[in-house]
């Protein structure tokens, strides 16, 4: 969600809904949104991504060849909620899930030598879900509090081998899924009838995982095999967000500030360790054999992102939206042997919502249709390494990555 933005609105105004976001929307860009609008809410949405990236290698006959993000379709769905009665719809709650279909959710690490986009590799491909709180102190303040969820895997293998008798006496194989929660906050003031001012903060997130195979060699000595790291990482961001309503031209214009710390990316590797033990030696005594691959320094640098929104409201029934957004990249240039790569980004959008005529007179507008679409162009940019015996060799990175949403949701 922090690559392409949620919701067909989001999406539209290139992530600038800080503080104008609304209903289960609100749970990704800003939890005190959510009682921004009194009633339910229900929606489901699909999204699909698709990339057109370049790798220009200087080294055509490399060992490492180029990877590529694949094309993937998520779907998304979510709820919100205000409280009457006592409460006269100062509190709400809204939950949001998102989950790749076509490419499911991969901690995926390959070869840190390899050629890959950091952004598009992995990052948009991950299961998500996020609930949240709200609630309005006075007239005008807001606030909101949630969690943010993404699985986390670990698991262990054992296997015993009698290569004499070329056979398998023993085998047992576990995996544990669990969940790396983390905090969200907002806040929401009203400045004046016309203008919202919004802060929003997400706490960093990713997939951590332990492997570790043990493989028992009779009568030869131990294999113990384990790979770790932390896959599809997000950073802390903290959103200072602004909108304003223009009545006279049917306008909203909205304006959202990311700061995104991306220098406490963990390192990107995998982490492989291999040890082997003879099987007669004394207890705590040294294994043969020790290696163990270090972490790469993915050396990112934090970033600010501007994101300009605009909404126009001609009719009734319809509203239009575009946006523009900068990112600029957090990576510094690939000169190691490393090769992750990314550039400067300029991220368009633009969508269209249709809201129908519902039946009731306090429930005029029950249905929306959304749609939206997002283009991220990267710049050029070249990576020269400083080894000029480096098997990989250097590279120009450029291209284009497209996502599209399609969104049906219904007040109750």
């Amino acid at each position: 969600m922090e690559v392409f933005g949620f919701g067909a609105r989001g999406m539209a105004t290139t992530g600038a809904q800080t503080s104008a976001t609304q209903d289960f929307h609100a749970v990704h860009y800003n939890p005190s949104r959510i009682v921004a609008r009194p009633g339910s809410k229900a929606g489901i949405g699909t999204q699909l991504f698709l990339y057109d990236l370049n790798f220009e290698r200087a080294t055509v006959d490399s060992p490492y060849e180029t990877l590529q993000p694949e094309s993937n379709v998520g779907i998304h769905f979510g709820g919100s909620t205000t409280f009457g009665g006592f409460f006269e719809d100062r509190l709400g709650a809204a939950f949001l899930f998102y989950a790749p279909l076509a490419q499911g959710t991969r901690l995926e690490q390959r070869d840190p030598r390899m050629p890959q986009s950091y952004m598009y590799q992995t990052l948009p491909d991950k299961m998500v879900s996020s609930f949240a709180l709200a609630g309005a102190l006075t007239s005008w303040l807001s606030i909101g509090v949630g969690a943010q969820m993404l699985a986390s895997v670990s698991g262990i293998g054992e296997t015993s081998v009698f290569l004499e008798q070329s056979r398998v006496v023993k085998r047992s194989f576990g995996v544990d899924f669990s969940h790396n929660i983390v905090p969200t906050a907002g806040l929401s003031v009203d400045l004046s009838e016309k203008s919202v001012f919004g802060v929003a903060y997400r706490a960093a997130v990713g997939g951590p995982y332990t492997l570790p195979i043990t493989v028992e060699l009779i009568d030869l000595g131990t294999i113990e095999w384990t790979s770790e790291g932390t896959a599809v990482w997000d950073p802390d961001c903290i959103d200072f967000g602004w909108s304003q309503r223009i009545p006279e031209l049917d306008l909203n214009l909205f304006f959202t500030l990311s700061y995104a710390l991306w220098s406490r990316a963990p390192a990107p590797n995998s982490i492989v360790s291999v040890k082997y033990s003879d099987p007669y030696q004394a207890e705590g005594e040294e294994p043969l054999l020790y290696v163990s691959s270090e972490p790469v320094n993915l050396g990112a640098s934090d970033i600010l992102i501007p994101r300009l929104g605009l909404e126009w409201n001609p009719t009734k029934p319809w509203s239009f939206m575009g946006g523009y957004a900068y990112r600029p990249t957090p990576l510094p240039r690939a000169s190691k042997a490393a090769t992750y790569l990314d550039g400067n980004t300029h991220v368009l959008g633009l969508g269209a919502e249709y809201r129908s005529e519902g039946n009731e007179k306090d429930n005029p507008l029950p249905l929306t249709l959304g749609f939206a679409a997002q283009w991220h162009h990267i710049m050029p940019r070249t990576s020269e390494k400083e080894d000029p015996l480096s098997p990989t060799g250097s590279v120009r990175f450029l291209g284009n990555s497209f996502s599209l949403l399609l969104e049906l949701s219904h007040d109750f």
